[in-house]
């Protein structure tokens, strides 16, 4: 009996890290030591993504492939002539979190080199990895590469306190349900297809404030 609780609570424990529950409260997370930027301006978006080319960088974060997988056939479908990157197919060592500021220059580096007019993040649904993706993002836009980040609504706080804390009042979000991991086949196609709008209007309409 004493086993069976035991077995019990570990596969509640597996059930939460694989959904991508929040163990740790937002709040704590959102206080982890990551490294500074240092100034930044964001950049202009294009007023269209027709002929553009699109790199889509997923994190390792469960799920996040799928996710930007049904999200590139959306823009292929809907955007004429886009080409779009998939950075996790072409070259595996960008799946990662960054663990600190070398790897996560080392990550726009190669970003970079594809030579990207937007660049689609997914996904910021924890603590030291929605901290690590603001951080990858913002040295993507330190190098003139404009960016769209996508959260769940369990971490947008989380972003957004890990913006402040590098000194940015904004940046181009896509909040959608949390969460991402978890979802089967079907039920993440919907969660993108839901979201569609949404990042298109993150990948183009937004500008930064003057």
């Amino acid at each position: 009996m004493k086993n069976n609780k035991w077995l019990s609570l570990a596969i509640a424990l597996s059930a939460v890290f694989l959904v991508g529950l929040p163990i740790a409260s937002p709040a704590l997370a959102a206080k982890e030591k990551v490294p500074m930027v240092g100034p930044v301006t964001l950049n202009a978006h294009p007023k269209s993504l027709e002929g553009k080319t699109v790199v889509l960088r997923w994190n390792s974060k469960f799920n996040g492939d799928k996710f930007l997988d049904r999200l590139g056939e959306l823009l292929a479908q809907k955007v004429p002539k886009i080409k779009i990157v998939k950075m996790y197919q072409l070259d595996p060592s960008t799946v990662a979190v960054s663990k600190d500021m070398d790897e996560s220059l080392k990550t726009a580096a190669k970003i970079a080199e594809r030579k990207p007019d937007l660049v689609i993040a997914s996904q910021a649904d924890c603590g030291h990895c929605t901290a690590m993706l603001v951080v990858d993002q913002l040295n993507l836009e330190k190098k003139g590469i404009p960016t769209v980040t996508v959260t769940t609504t369990a971490y947008e706080k989380v972003v957004k306190a890990s913006m402040k804390e590098q000194g940015i009042s904004e940046m181009p979000l896509v909040t959608v349900q949390h969460p991402i991991g978890g979802r089967n086949d079907a039920e993440t196609k919907q969660l993108v297809d839901g979201a569609f709008a949404a990042i298109l209007t993150a990948a183009t309409p937004w500008q930064p404030s003057k």
